[in-house]
């Protein structure tokens, strides 16, 4: 059966399991190297800002 287990790679290549890993042998694994998540704080601005954007398109759009 197949799993997908999140995980961080460090910049030596360690991989820190973000929860228990428990095989009862070896196994194979592919990794796929994801981009680095931005910071949440930038994303929740960003999200706030595009809120406000809509909230002005619906605004012009009611008034007509």
């Amino acid at each position: 059966m197949m799993q997908t287990i999140e995980a961080v790679i460090d910049e030596n290549g360690k991989v820190h399991w973000l929860e228990p890993v428990k095989l009862d042998s070896p196994h194979r694994v592919y990794i796929t190297i994801l981009p680095n998540p931005r910071n949440q704080s930038e994303e929740a601005a960003d999200i706030t800002k595009l809120g406000e954007i809509l909230d002005d398109d619906f605004d012009g759009v009611s008034q007509r």
